[in-house]
C-alpha cells in the first residue's frame, strides 16, 4: 500500500522565494526561486527521507502538493 505524504510550497513574498514544507515528514525544509524548483527539490528530498524509513519500491510513496500563492 502506497503511502501518502503532504507537502505545502507557500510563496514567501518577504523573501521572494517558495518554501515547502511537511508536517508528515519532519525536518523537510525546501527554500527556491521558482515554484517548479521548489516542488522539484521537496519531491527529491521527500523520496530521499521516506526512504530512510520505508523502501520505497515496496510501498510506494505518493506526494501531494498543497500550493498557496498568498493571491
Amino acid at each position: 500500500m502506497a503511502r501518502t505524504v503532504s507537502i505545502r510550497v507557500e510563496w514567501q513574498a518577504e523573501d521572494g522565494v517558495w518554501v515547502a514544507t511537511s508536517d508528515d515528514l519532519v525536518g523537510l525544509v525546501i527554500q527556491e526561486n521558482t515554484l517548479d524548483d521548489c516542488c522539484r527539490s521537496a519531491q527529491a528530498a521527500a523520496r530521499e527521507m521516506w526512504a530512510e524509513y520505508e523502501d520505497i519500491q515496496k510501498t510506494g510513496l505518493l506526494i501531494d502538493f498543497i500550493i498557496e500563492s498568498g493571491d
